[in-house]
């Protein structure tokens, strides 16, 4: 994407009109989004992170992975 591509989606995001999103972007949004829920749980049950990966059959730099929106 070029610079007046962005700007053009700017524009029409700014005048209340329909913005086409790449569907990259949508998935990393997506994975934040699960992220940060992951995170929230985990801090609501007092878990370390160690101890969700053992919970979950994962390691614990996967969770935070997972955590960070990075999978």
């Amino acid at each position: 994407m070029n610079h007046s591509t962005w700007r053009t989606r700017g524009t029409r995001q700014l005048a209340g009109g329909a913005v086409e999103y790449d569907q990259e972007y949508v998935e990393a949004r997506l994975a934040g989004d699960l992220g940060q829920a992951v995170y929230s749980r985990r801090i609501e049950l007092g878990l370390s992170q160690a101890e969700l990966a053992e919970r979950a059959g994962m390691t614990q730099p996967q969770v935070s992975r997972m955590e960070g929106g990075d999978t």
